[in-house]
């Protein structure tokens, strides 16, 4: 800033000062406030636009509305170059001058908090430096994510629903087939199945148990007899050891028997067994006539009887038995038939020593069996010779066999003089009263009629009552055996199919 020397004789600047502060009060009194309008660039020369402007920023209008120039008022040792050199000098700040900063200066000095606040409104509204953002930034991640796992929820939702029906599905195929406690444990939930039907599975359940019983007791027999052998094994010697091992499993009916009667060479047997073929082709013809005579024809829950009958040829023994299955009927007589074709000599009570069997055709067998056969305490060898058929219908299968039975002994004492003969008949068929799908019913029956030739024996002897009583126990408990093999081979495979499924 250029600094002005007063001179020491001061009288003359003062009262320039003075009229300066009355002509400011005259100035303000005269005229309204208004506010201060910058010099208009169109001046004509360079000298009168400074003098405009220093009347307008420091001295105010006379009275007589007239400018005065300020060269009147100067103090004394001053002249006009000077003071046009103070204002024409740069100001000391970084800010080109303003002459409204010194009406503004003032305002802002008077309302210190106002100056203050549009200071801070200042610096709020300065911008701000915003960081840079990467490359592969996505203002829309989170609703993108959103998005994405909907997307997967509905493709998940989907796939389960398929899933569940699949399920469905499969249990509706293999689900009924199944005993009603299996199916409350893999499904959660008891289902509601139909009153003929739950009686069905109520009488296969006992019967399981009372297999399984059964084997458990066998089964620890064969413990018992196993752990004497070993005691036995331990104790005596190598030759003793040998014969009580074979006494022993001989007492389990474990033992391999010999065969103590030979079948005898038959010049006949094709004759028999033509004969037999055609009884075959009889029986099939008479089936439905006979399951009717015997009133199990449209019985469809389990039924058995065995009873001594009287008829026109004299006494014969009569076994039949209705019995409900858990599979359909096409799929119960393949494993009927597999059953008399394989598992025959598994059948308790009975033990076969020869077996000479000949597949005529796929439907047809022939068979020439020595066997033993144990009933009531009492046991029996017989020799049989018989012919088994099988006849598939579209709703049906029929199954049936005649055959001939020689007793050979009884009771360990040898037997002559008299046979019997045997017509077998087994029907499967679509029950009326429960789903054909799911169920069949198996009815059997068996006609055994004894024969006498110019033998030891007549129907009047002692023997012959006994022995007649002997077979029909037996061919009944041989029957129950047979249906109750085919009902475990049955649930074994429904077990396996679901397992399987699953």
């Amino acid at each position: 800033m250029v600094e002005i020397h007063v001179p020491e004789d001061t009288s003359g600047f003062e009262a320039a000062m003075r009229f300066l502060d009355e002509y400011s009060s005259a100035d303000e009194v005269a005229s309204p406030p208004s506010s201060v309008s910058p010099p208009s660039s169109s001046s004509d020369d360079h000298d009168d636009d400074h003098d405009d402007f220093l009347g307008l920023a420091l001295l105010p209008r006379s009275p007589i509305s007239r400018p005065v120039s300020p060269m009147t008022f100067l103090p004394v040792g001053f002249n006009l170059g000077q003071v046009k050199n103070v204002l024409e000098s740069p100001l000391p700040v970084t800010e080109a001058f303003n002459p409204f900063q010194v009406v503004k200066a003032t305002s802002t000095s008077t309302s210190g908090s106002s100056g203050s606040s549009s200071s801070s409104d200042e610096s709020s509204k300065r911008p701000k430096h915003k960081t840079k953002r990467p490359a592969n930034y996505n203002s829309n991640k989170a609703r993108e994510e959103r998005r994405q796992e909907l997307q997967y929820l509905r493709k998940k939702a989907a796939q389960l629903e398929e899933e569940l029906e699949t399920l469905q599905h499969k249990q509706r195929y293999t689900g009924s087939s199944l005993s009603p406690s299996s199916s409350f444990l893999m499904n959660g939930n008891e289902l509601d199945l139909p009153r003929a039907s739950a009686n069905v599975w109520q009488e296969i359940a006992a019967r399981q148990l009372e297999e399984r019983r059964r084997s458990e007791q066998e089964n620890i027999q064969l413990k018992v007899v196993l752990e004497n052998q070993i005691k036995v094994a331990k104790s005596l010697e190598r030759l003793l050891h040998k014969r009580t091992t074979l006494a022993g499993m001989e007492a389990c009916g474990l033992g391999k028997r010999k065969r103590v009667y030979p079948t005898p060479a038959n010049e006949n047997a094709a004759a028999v067994f033509k004969k037999l073929l055609h009884r075959v082709e009889r029986c099939y013809l008479e089936i439905d006539g006979l399951f009717a005579r015997m009133g199990i024809s449209h019985m469809e829950h389990s039924y058995r009887n065995a009873q001594v009958r009287d008829g026109e040829q004299g006494m014969f023994l009569e076994i039949h038995e209705c019995k409900i299955l858990p599979v359909n009927v096409h799929s119960a007589g393949a494993a009927v038939w597999q059953h008399f074709a394989q598992n025959m000599e598994h059948i308790p009570f009975r033990q076969y020593y020869e077996r000479a069997r000949e597949d005529v055709t796929e439907d047809t067998i022939i068979e020439n069996i020595g066997m033993e056969l144990h009933a009531n305490g009492t046991k029996a060898d017989f020799r049989v010779q018989q012919v088994l058929r099988r006849y598939v219908e579209e709703d049906r299968v029929i199954i049936v066999w005649s055959a001939i039975i020689n007793p050979v002994a009884f009771s360990d004492k040898p037997l002559s003089g008299v046979f019997f003969r045997e017509q077998g008949y087994m029907l499967l068929k679509m029950p009326k009263t429960l789903d054909a799908d799911e169920f069949s019913v198996l009815n059997t029956a068996h006609i055994i009629t004894p024969e006498f030739t110019n033998g030891s024996l007549n129907k009047d002897d002692e023997v012959v009552g006994q022995l007649s009583d002997f077979v029909l126990a037996g061919t009944a408990a041989s029957t129950a055996a047979s249906h109750q093999m085919i009902e475990n081979v049955l649930m074994r495979e429904l077990l396996n199919r679901q397992r399987s499924a699953i």
